[in-house]
């Protein structure tokens, strides 16, 4: 049970990075500072990265901090690490058994982020591929824990998926 608490909140805390993150990223440029101290608050990073980087605040290293440091206890990096070792560690089930390797491939998307690819004037800063990151780990992190759910506390089996067809449109009376 204490695993899969750990492991629910591991995932939260992941979909909440790139939930919070990628909206900050998507806003004004003029809005960029401001909500990447959010970010950092809401990561719970700031005196980290305060105590590192005393300087004013640079883009590239607050992102870097709240998405690929493996260090921060708070970051993207660090919550998909333990997720994967507490992943391991849980009893066989049927149909999970791809579920590690797609939290290793998100790791090394992780890990093969480039500080490079933030790097500029917060005007100029080139973030289709941090946004790229952030959403498909917050996707691939949706989908974990949909399939750990269906493998571990389902207890009916699916056997066919419903869609809905659209209605058709009534027919008009004579008036």
């Amino acid at each position: 049970g204490w695993r899969f608490l750990d492991i629910g909140r591991r995932i939260e805390r992941g979909i909440a990075i790139t939930h919070t993150l990628a909206p900050v990223l998507k806003g004004p440029a003029a809005q960029l500072e401001v909500g990447l101290r959010l970010s950092l608050e809401l990561c719970d990073s700031t005196i980290t990265y305060r105590t590192r980087y005393p300087t004013e605040l640079n883009p590239a290293r607050a992102i870097d901090l709240v998405v690929a440091d493996s260090s921060n206890p708070r970051a993207l990096l660090f919550q998909l690490v333990r997720l994967r070792e507490f992943m391991e560690a849980l009893p066989p089930a049927s149909g999970f058994e791809g579920a590690p390797g797609l939290v290793t491939r998100v790791i090394a998307d992780v890990m093969n982020f480039s500080i490079d690819n933030v790097e500029g004037t917060p005007d100029a800063m080139p973030l289709v591929p941090v946004l790229a990151l952030l959403d498909r780990v917050g996707g691939e992190l949706m989908t974990l824990s949909e399939l750990i759910t269906h493998c571990y506390f389902s207890h009916v089996q699916t056997t066919h998926s419903l869609s809905f067809a659209p209605m058709p449109a009534p027919e008009r009376l004579p008036a």
